[in-house]
């Protein structure tokens, strides 16, 4: 098996009430960034927020320099931006290509989805949907800014939300757009009706849709109280987690910082035999350009 690549949704929409630990201003993430690399992040991912609101400001390229410039000073962990949750592709994606092309490489990846799925979410105490919203993402659509990437060295890791997915992202590898090794991340769910279920035979539906023989790098990402159980999931079989606390359910025993759970998640992969990967062997992995 490959060393463990270790990837931490810093923030996502958490509050510091539901966690103090939470980075909001530009100094706290990239502090936050760099204690997790020093305890075996290759990756880091959080979304902008407002310094006096803690409001979401996704697309604010300022707010992403301001903490990636100082993150680019002291490490070389791998950095991948948010969405802009715009319905229109080049919208969605326009602080991407920026981010692309500012100095020192500060953003070197990003997750795209493909196709449609839905974040509907049931609440049974209420007996009604509480979020009926869903994504689509055209496939053609999409391709140029494929291509842009190629030409940045910007490595994109395609998303799959449903099996169906799986079938887009091998089409666009074989249309060559993809990089030289194919990176994907396979999303699970235990609230929003999208995915197979996230256990054991959910991974195994996904891992089943990839022909044999054709080697390729995954990742695993379960918002929710399934997080630690796939993530455990995936260190098993060859994968690799998404951690943090943008992704994780309350702890019990929490509130923990992003640092201590990596901490946790390096003892978990040295446990089964497996050594945590250095952002640098991480692009080998990958095959990104080196920094």
């Amino acid at each position: 098996m490959d060393k463990v690549i270790i990837q931490v949704a810093m923030n996502e929409r958490v509050t510091k009430a539901e966690n103090p630990h939470v980075p909001l201003s530009p100094e706290e993430q990239a502090q936050d960034a760099l204690d997790c690399w020093r305890a075996g992040a290759s990756i880091v991912h959080f979304h902008p927020r407002d310094p006096a609101s803690g409001a979401n400001r996704p697309a604010d390229v300022a707010l992403y320099l301001a903490a990636l410039n100082r993150i680019r000073e002291k490490s070389d962990v791998i950095f991948y931006p948010t969405a802009g949750y715009s319905p229109d592709v080049d919208a969605d994606l326009a602080h991407v290509r920026e981010l692309a092309r500012a100095p020192g490489r500060v953003a070197e990846m990003y997750l795209q989805g493909i196709g449609a799925w839905s974040l509907a979410a049931w609440d049974s105490r209420q007996g009604a949907f509480v979020r009926d919203n869903g994504y689509v993402v055209g496939h053609n659509a999409l391709m140029p800014f494929l291509r842009h990437s190629l030409e940045h060295g910007m490595k994109v890791v395609m998303m799959a939300h449903e099996l169906g997915h799986v079938r887009s992202i091998l089409m666009l590898q074989d249309a060559g757009l993809l990089g030289s090794k194919l990176v994907v991340q396979l999303n699970f769910s235990d609230g929003a009706a999208y995915g197979p279920m996230p256990n054991a035979n959910g991974l195994r539906a996904y891992l089943d849709m990839f022909p044999s023989g054709k080697p390729f790098t995954w990742f695993v990402q379960t918002p929710g109280a399934a997080h630690h159980s796939v993530n455990a999931l995936a260190l098993a079989m060859g994968g690799h987690p998404r951690l943090g606390i943008g992704d994780a359910a309350p702890e019990r025993g929490g509130p923990y910082s992003n640092a201590q759970l990596v901490e946790r998640m390096v003892a978990q992969a040295r446990a089964i035999g497996r050594e945590v990967a250095t952002p640098a062997e991480a692009r080998a992995i990958m095959g990104m350009q080196p920094l």
